[in-house]
């Protein structure tokens, strides 16, 4: 399948909520067969669109965009297949891209190192709290012990700031991810489908428009060149 038939199947997919196999895909030989895939697939009248399947069209999408091939992006594939350690950084940063509409999760520090850095933080606090009342001890006991407490938590709140901006680069682990599933579902919950499903009314010939729709906009036809029964590489040309 030609770069044309991807991007014709991905726009379909993205619009109805369905999945379509490359053998499927290799059958649909016209707009009609696209059709009548997607009404049986999805059936006529009320159907459940799940806003997962969405966030997973959408992950793939990204994770095309940075060079993957689309065959190997399955929801059960590890995200480590695809962000290996020495360069997930960089990868994780290029895959998310300029992404506001939808919540692609941040990668966090290794586990170790978000439980030090609350301890080097309060190590330093203590420090600081010891080594002022040394400097004030010829002042008033009580006026030294305040101000040494809250020099302390300045202190302590300041290097806790420094700490989490100088490891920023440690930032290499999935936060609680470990699939493609996973992401789609963090994907979708940043969405905002916290609901897993939306109802929506798609009749056939709903259905026939929006395929329309697709069809001419991805292949750049004019109305007049469309019609259901003519076929995507003989009629229109698609590669």
């Amino acid at each position: 399948m030609g770069l044309d038939g991807v991007a014709l199947v991905m726009a379909f997919e993205e619009e109805f909520g369905v999945a379509i196999e490359d053998e499927a895909a290799s059958k649909m030989l016209t707009p009609r067969d696209v059709i009548e895939y997607i009404v049986e697939s999805r059936g006529i009248g009320t159907r459940k669109l799940c806003v997962t399947r969405k966030a997973f069209h959408q992950v793939r999408e990204r994770l095309m965009k940075i060079g993957i091939e689309r065959s190997a992006i399955k929801l059960g594939a590890p995200l480590s297949q695809f962000f290996p350690e020495n360069t997930r950084r960089s990868l994780w940063i290029r895959a998310r891209g300029s992404i506001s509409s939808w919540r692609w999760p941040d990668l966090v520090r290794p586990a170790k190192l978000q439980k030090a850095l609350p301890f080097f933080s309060l190590l330093l606090g203590v420090a600081v709290l010891v080594s002022i009342l040394i400097i004030t001890s010829g002042r008033k006991i009580l006026d030294a012990i305040l101000l040494a407490i809250l020099l302390a938590i300045v202190s302590a709140g300041c290097a806790a700031s420094l700490l989490f901006q100088a490891t920023r680069g440690q930032c290499r682990q999935f936060p609680n991810l470990a699939t493609i599933r996973d992401l789609s579902i963090r994907v979708a919950a940043g969405e905002g489908g916290n609901q897993s499903w939306k109802e929506e009314e798609f009749a056939r010939d709903a259905i026939a428009s929006k395929v329309r729709q697709i069809v001419i906009e991805q292949l750049g036809l004019t109305d007049s060149d469309y019609t259901e029964d003519k076929e995507f590489v003989r009629d229109f040309g698609m590669d």
